[in-house]
């Protein structure tokens, strides 16, 4: 016997259960007899447990207090199960950690851990993280369980539905309808009024020519649920789903995802559905890097209550550009979901349980491609799996200052800029694999008048005065032979003296108030202002191939 302790409520949602769940369905089908041990039965979870057996520890009146509690609990509800008869005991739940362990390991069994936050001590024999951290990956819980202690770590051992395997099926066939789908999901839990307000926002905002059925998934733990029921009554594009066990079919026929960077992130990663996520709660917060390596690019790690307007705005501009979001989410991830975490946790178990000596495992090295270092510049064209790296160094302080908008801009306002608004040929220069900056130009119309504007940043202090004036020179070869007739117009900070003598030297000349461009440099730049900045204009002439 397998003994399983997890947890489900409101306030978590039902992610442990289900991961549980789908590793307990594997291991009955080799053979195993599976028992979950949870805080209370009730109608829900019997309803997702109904091949297993299942036992509560506490009573309606009396709940968890505290994990050395809970281990007395735990012990006293196995009294009447014989000791060799459990095989295993797994627990995912957060709330239980090395203290809870240690008392459980009197019964003798082998300990299996499941946690993605790296944050607490365990003591166990096998622990699955399946948290993405980039190289960092490998070092996850190294010190915080024993020195043998067997660790699974990275996407390779998520514990996903294995109808997601992305062996069988690489990506979702869309059907050719007239209609977009939209799914919605905070994950079994959470509080549906969230969704509710963002539903509102968007059916206010919805654009004429397009066709969306709204699709909240309504978990059997969410709170509200009545509030987005009438909702849904009263608007024939709300389609909620209810209760359902599993996504996989849901998801199938999405064409955006919208939601919490749970689990469900990772199965519309499998099937390569573009997705919009953000974090509702701590162990959902991740480094844009790590997720990029997934293969995905737009999640918001902060969102408050103001932002729904834009939220909602930026979700239709991602459904107007879904052809170019499906593009992106089809290029090959540096780090595969394959879904066949479950298989490999099991297997895993079943080897700890016969006694089988296991070797480390991560994915920290095995699944990360390795990319090519070239010895000199690399000048190549910006898409969209830049959009993250090139908010993060336009925000950098020491590129703000010289700035014409000083701003931070904020990620959720700089998504909207970047599918809606954004007409920019962009350029990264790289050397030796390392960024070193960002630079731009776009042909711009102004009382008739046609003039090329630019633009550059850095993306560190590594970048050199020899770096941007060769940035500088190459998109001057790109731009003569692209836009050969059309004029450059320039604002330089007056503090950035550097600059100033770059430009200077690459043919650019300052112009006084009086000159004819001058309007044409303050409509393309109205923020600079003559006190702060110096205008610029390099005549077409000037410009040599």
């Amino acid at each position: 016997m397998i003994v399983i302790r997890t947890h489900a409520s409101s306030t978590i949602g039902i992610g442990h259960l289900l991961r549980c769940r789908r590793l307990a369905v594997r291991l009955q089908s080799l053979g195993f007899e599976i028992l979950f041990v949870v805080d209370h039965e009730n109608e829900q979870l019997s309803g997702f447990l109904n091949t297993f057996s299942l036992h509560a520890l506490y009573s309606s009146e009396i709940g968890f207090v505290s994990e050395s509690e809970d281990a007395i609990c735990f012990l006293k509800q196995m009294e009447g199960v014989a000791p060799q008869e459990v095989e295993a005991v797994l627990v995912d739940d957060y709330r239980l950690t090395a203290v809870w362990e240690q008392s459980v390991s009197n019964l003798g069994a082998p300990l299996v851990v499941v946690d993605d936050r790296g944050r607490d001590p365990h003591d166990c024999q096998l622990l699955v993280d399946a948290k993405w951290e980039g190289k960092q990956t490998v070092q996850r819980y190294q010190d915080k369980v024993p020195a043998d202690c067997m660790r699974l770590l990275g996407p390779a051992y998520i514990l996903m539905d294995d109808r997601f395997t992305n062996t069988a099926r690489t990506t979702v066939e869309m059907e050719q309808t007239t209609s977009l789908s939209l799914l919605l999901n905070l994950g079994g839990g959470g509080d549906l009024t969230m969704l509710v307000e963002l539903m509102q926002h968007l059916v206010e905002q919805q654009p004429q020519d397009l066709n969306c059925m709204i699709r909240p998934v309504v978990g059997p733990y969410a709170t509200h649920q009545q509030e987005l029921l009438t909702f849904s009554q009263q608007h024939t594009a709300v389609e909620p789903i209810i209760n359902q066990d599993g996504l996989f079919e849901s998801l199938s026929h999405t064409d955006l995802y919208v939601g919490a960077a749970g689990g469900t992130l990772f199965e519309a990663l499998a099937l390569r559905i573009p997705a919009l996520t953000f974090s509702i709660s701590d162990n959902q917060y991740n480094e844009l890097a790590d997720l990029e390596a997934l293969g995905h690019y737009f999640h918001l790690n902060r969102l408050q209550p103001d932002d729904y307007p834009d939220l909602a705005k930026l979700i239709w501009v991602m459904l107007s550009k879904i052809d170019r979001l499906r593009h992106l989410y089809q290029q090959p991830a540096s780090v595969q979901v394959d879904g066949l975490g479950v298989k490999r946790v099991a297997d895993a178990i079943v080897r700890l349980i016969e006694g089988e000596l296991l070797s480390q495992q991560t994915d920290g090295e095995a699944l990360q491609k390795e990319e090519s270092i070239e010895e000199g510049y690399q000048l190549s064209s910006v898409d969209d799996r830049n959009v993250n790296r090139y908010v993060d160094a336009r925000n950098l302080g020491f590129n703000l200052i010289k700035m014409t908008v000083k701003e931070r801009m904020s990620r959720l306002q700089h998504y909207i800029w970047w599918l809606q608004v954004n007409r920019r040929s962009s350029y990264l220069l790289e050397k030796k694999g390392k960024s070193l900056l960002y630079i731009w130009h776009q042909n711009q119309l102004v009382e008739g008048v046609e003039v090329l504007i630019g633009g550059w940043f850095v993306c560190s202090k590594c970048c050199t005065a020899i770096d941007a004036i060769y940035a500088l020179n190459q998109q001057l070869k790109i731009t003569s032979a692209t836009f050969p007739e059309l004029a450059w117009v320039a604002v330089i900070h007056r503090e950035n003296r550097f600059v100033q003598q770059l430009n200077r030297r690459l043919g650019f000349k300052q112009i006084g108030v009086e000159h004819d461009m001058t309007p044409i440099v303050q409509s393309c730049f109205p923020m600079a202002t003559h006190e702060e900045f110096f205008y610029y204009i390099r005549e077409p002439q000037s410009i040599s191939s």
